[in-house]
Parts: C-alpha cells; structure tokens; sequence
C-alpha cells in the first residue's frame, strides 16, 4: 500500500509537470504553491489514512530555525501544504514576534553565515529538474545563485562552519531510473559568498559542523536505507569517528558539548522528537516528554534554543478528508529552562 505522503507527492509532482512556478522576489528561484486540494482530487483510491482515500495528513509547518548572529531574528522555513498557502522563508523578529516572507520556495535547506547573517538555502530553479544553492540578505534581497564551479544540480542542506570558513553540503538527484543516487556530503572553503575547493568527503545526508571545524556531525543511511538513520560524526577527510545516536537532522551545540537531532521515525533509546547526546557518546536526554518537536539552533552564545513544536492536528475547514498537522517555533533559555511561542 502507499504512504500517505508518497501518494501525496506524487500527485503533486504530476501537478507542477503541469503548473510552472514563479519567484515573487527573484524570476530564477522556484516558488510552487502547494494546491493541496487538487491533488487529493487527483489521487488514487489507494492512498488515505485507512486505504480508501478517507483522510489525508497534510504539514503547515515552521521548521529549520536559525538564530542570527545577535540573536534579534530567527530565519525559519514555512512548509504549508493547505490549499493556495504561500511556502517560502521567512524570518521573525525576536522582541516583537513580527514575521515576514524573505522569498518564495520549495527548500531544500537553509543556514546563515555566522558573520555577516546571509543565508544559503537549497531550491530549484524554475524549469530545472534539481535543486542548487542560493543567497541572499537578511532582509531578503539581493537573491542570486551561489558563485563557485559545479554549483547543482542535487546541492541540499547547506550548513557553516561556526567560524564562517567552510561549507558543508549534501548532493544527491533522481538518475533515469526516478531513483535518488546514494547522498554523498561535501565541503568546501567559503570565500567572499562563493565555494572554493569544493570535494565530495563521505557517504551522508544533513549535517552540523563542530565547534573546532575539525570534524561534522552528519546523518547516515543504514544498509538498504533502513530507518532510523544514525548520526555519526566524520573528520573532513570522511574518517568515522564516532556514533551519536539514531535520527535525522544533527545540529551541534556552539560550546562543543552536545548535539541535538531529531528521532521521529523510532525512539532512539527512550527519547522522541529534539534528543541531546553527549558529544562523547552516552544516553540521549529529550528537549520535552511532553512534546513532539524539531530541531532548530542555538544563538552563538549558547543562551537560546530555537526549535519548533508540534501544536497538534486539525480538520481543515471545508475538506473534512484532510487533516493538518500544524508545528510553531518555540524558543527556550538554556539557563532557566523558560519557553515562548513565537510564531503562531
């Protein structure tokens, strides 16, 4: 039988064949409207909750938090399947909980520069088949494709070195078969807003630079894909050097002391949703029992944690077969533990 979300993309990638998209802030950037409903309508029979088409989980999601240099914004991505929503980053001022759309895109991952806050985020460009690296200002303009040789197709999850002199990214794309190649993750010296001496280091997915910029925590697949995922860490010369945890999506702490990732799919050890493994090794400690979540980052002193929190699911009005399961950021003070809302 097919996922629910499987059965879901793929009537959505039989729809954009049919609907190019167009950037609102720059013509070269895709910005796909997700039509959730259509797509329904063009579903098979075989895809829903029980096998009959009766109910369909869709995401209006915050995710991939980033916290500014000083710690006044938080960079996120706006993942929204409901019908005409607008998908795309977005930031949101800290103080005042004021949001605003930097560009629309489909994204596959976003980082900022730890210096000077341009972000680097993994779209398509409308007409292309994968997607490359692009960036832009803090404020959204000036969005153009990232400089450096062999820039796409297949470029994903950019993620900075915390001094701001390398880049880590994942490459993998559809061969002719439909099927997606093995991740493969690279780095490369970050100069001026361009990637110099770019080489490919190891098999791997997302991943987190540590502290020192001597070795990267990155998201592995087990033989034949199996889930969960591990989370290793690697020198840059791809070397393993340890295992962390089971999950997805590592993000490593500024003082070097721990690493939070995602365990969805299946608990690792007793914890689900944000997990913190000692960057040693030992057992992983969960951001909330109450709570499924996301990871997102740290600021660069280690005093807030920004992450996004599973609010729960909702019928969507009008469309009683579609279920909507909403997350919103979050942000924690480490040192009291204390919490807020930010976006709603």
């Amino acid at each position: 039988m097919p996922d629910r979300m499987d059965c879901l993309e793929n009537a959505q990638g039989r729809r954009d064949a049919r609907r190019p998209g167009s950037g609102s802030m720059e013509p070269a950037v895709l910005a796909r409207r997700w039509w959730v409903l259509a797509a329904v309508l063009a579903m098979p029979l075989g895809c829903g909750k029980d096998g009959n088409g009766v109910t369909l989980e869709v995401y209006d999601r915050d995710r991939h938090a980033r916290v500014t240099t000083d710690a006044q914004t938080i960079v996120y991505y706006r993942n929204d399947e409901r019908p005409g929503a607008v998908v795309g980053i977005y930031h949101v001022d800290v103080a005042s909980g004021s949001v605003t759309l930097l560009v629309q895109a489909i994204l596959a991952g976003l980082d900022l520069h730890p210096q000077t806050d341009s972000i680097v985020f993994s779209a398509r460009a409308t007409g292309e088949a994968e997607p490359s690296l692009w960036i832009m200002g803090l404020d959204g303009g000036g969005v153009r494709r990232l400089g450096g040789a062999g820039n796409g197709p297949g470029w994903r999850w950019p993620a900075f070195s915390m001094d701001g002199s390398h880049i880590a990214w994942e490459t993998r794309y559809q061969d002719e078969t439909g099927l997606d190649t093995v991740p493969t993750l690279w780095i490369g010296d970050w100069q001026g807003g361009a990637i110099t001496n770019a080489r490919a280091v190891a098999p791997g997915r997302r991943s987190a630079w540590r502290p020192d910029g001597a070795a990267l925590a990155v998201e592995r697949r087990r033989p034949a894909d199996a889930l969960p995922r591990v989370i290793a860490v690697i020198d840059t010369a791809g070397r393993l050097l340890d295992t962390l945890g089971f999950g997805e999506e590592p993000v490593w702490q500024p003082n070097g002391t721990s690493v939070a990732y995602l365990a969805e799919r299946e608990p690792d050890r007793g914890c689900q949703g944000v997990c913190f493994v000692p960057s040693g090794g030992g057992s992983p400690v969960p951001l909330s029992a109450a709570f499924m979540s996301f990871p997102g980052s740290w600021s660069a002193d280690g005093a807030l944690y920004a992450y996004a929190r599973l609010m729960g699911t909702y019928e969507l009005a009008g469309s009683p077969t579609i279920s909507v399961e909403e997350s919103r950021l979050w942000i924690r003070t480490v040192a009291t533990g204390a919490e807020r809302q930010i976006t709603f």
